[in-house]
């Protein structure tokens, strides 16, 4: 970040018409030798929360040689993420803005605005730059941070690209990736295999102790359509899963299978479940009781260990894919643990079997439909509107005393183990149809 020392004076700053103009070689020299330029003032709106966005606006005081383009409320509309308003907050509710000009062979445009003393950094741009080194961190490998150093992007990351670029070949190069091969399932309108794949997922392994381990997928970032469209309903009380709205979600891991009996006595010490064996979900737990889990998991890992979002959870159900369920369009007892005895052919198991059972997704996780209903960390709302455009947690105006349950169960029909159906269950209610799966952020192996 540029102190008040390496800033061109303001009296310098070169007069923009719009977003571009045209200059002489003299001026571009110019422009490469004095670098951001202040450009005014940006004031925190605290008390002005954009739900919908997840946000807060920043009210931007632009000095006079400034004329943006597109302008709103007399300036760009800028936004900062909760953490980072904290971050403003905290600080001061001030803070001066420059402007980084861009010389290209004709014009000169506004690349970024950053804001002094914060580290951050505002661009058309940034969103790009971050899944950029999102997915270095991922790899983890030296092709990796080279591609981040050599791309197009911002570089907001540049010198620790650099530094574990360096750390990474020090190590002795390459670290080597665990992945899985699976088989990936698709059925037609009929429920008939129409399609079969060879697929590999990378992973990584936590050592729980006594044989057991935790197995956590890598999910990548992306971009989806949550909730179900209304071609899709035929109930009214499935309005909670409307409206359809996009939201983006940076690369987590998520535990492979439902947290399995084995897994919680490691680490827990007992046995909540109705129906017993290691390789079985763990069941009967109470969300606050998942929580506790999370954490002395995270006691024991060192990786801060947590419940997903209730975004994450659809967003890995779904796989990139757009059907009712990750297979297609339906799903049946070969594939799911599901209640089908009103189904011609089908079975009801009436109890959880073994994780891993039948087929997995896309992302390589297994029981997203069916077995048990897994805990998220979202309180429950009655339906999307105002749900935040980033796949956080969604607390605002939430009931926390019921919290979401998502992928149905061996106890309920094939509708509510869809991958938008949405339900809920008080904090201090035990079932035996009810389990988790855990989740991490996305450079936790880094």
């Amino acid at each position: 970040m540029m102190n008040q020392a390496e800033k061109a004076p303001q009296d310098e700053a070169p007069k923009l018409t719009r977003d571009v103009f045209e200059f002489k070689d003299e001026f571009k020299k110019r422009l490469e030798k004095n670098g951001p330029y202040l450009a005014g003032t940006a004031s925190l709106l605290k008390d002005k929360y954009d739900i919908e966005k997840g946000c807060f606006p920043l009210e931007i005081k632009w000095n006079a040689w400034v004329n943006v383009l597109n302008p709103v409320n007399n300036g760009l509309y800028i936004i900062a993420n909760r953490d980072f308003a904290k971050d403003l907050y905290e600080s001061s509710l001030t803070h001066s803005i420059f402007v980084h000009l861009i010389v290209s062979s004709e014009n000169v445009s506004v690349n970024g605005i950053s804001l002094s003393g914060t580290g951050e950094f505002f661009t058309v741009e940034q969103t790009e730059d971050e899944e950029a080194w999102q997915e270095a961190l991922q790899h983890n490998t030296a092709q990796s941070y080279e591609t981040y150093l050599t791309g197009k992007t911002l570089k907001r990351y540049l010198s620790e690209a650099q530094k574990k670029y360096e750390e990474v070949k020090e190590d002795g190069g390459e670290k080597e990736d665990n992945f899985f091969e699976f088989e990936l399932i698709t059925v037609n309108s009929s429920g008939e295999i129409s399609l079969r794949e060879c697929k590999q997922v990378k992973y990584h392994a936590e050592d729980l102790g006594n044989d057991i381990t935790l197995e956590m997928n890598d999910i990548p970032g992306g971009t989806f359509l949550m909730g179900t469209a209304n071609i899709e309903l035929s109930k009214d009380e499935d309005a909670d899963e409307s409206p359809a709205h996009e939201v983006t979600v940076k690369p987590f891991h998520l535990s492979k299978y439902p947290i399995t009996q084995g897994q919680w006595k490691a680490v827990m010490g007992n046995n909540p479940s109705f129906f017993r064996g290691d390789k079985r979900p763990v069941e009967r737990v109470l969300w606050h009781d998942a929580i506790k889990f999370c954490q002395k998991l995270s006691d024991i890992t060192g990786h801060p260990y947590r419940l997903p979002s209730e975004a994450e959870w659809e967003y890995a159900c779904r796989a990139n894919t757009t059907s009712p369920f990750h297979y297609g369009d339906t799903i049946t007892t070969e594939l799911v643990n599901y209640n089908a005895q009103a189904e011609p052919n089908g079975i009801f198991r009436e109890e959880t079997t073994n994780v891993g059972s039948f087929p997995s997704n896309a992302f390589g996780l297994y029981d997203m439909h069916g077995n048990v209903y897994e805990w998220c960390a979202d309180p429950w709302h009655d339906n999307y509107k105002g749900a935040p455009a980033y796949a956080r947690v969604w607390e605002e105006g939430g009931v926390s005393s019921k919290r979401i349950l998502r992928g149905g169960s061996w106890l309920g029909t094939q509708w509510y183990c869809r991958c938008t159906t949405r339900n809920w269950l008080s904090t201090v209610n035990l079932y035996d149809n009810v389990g988790f799966r855990v989740a991490l952020n996305g450079s936790t192996w880094t």
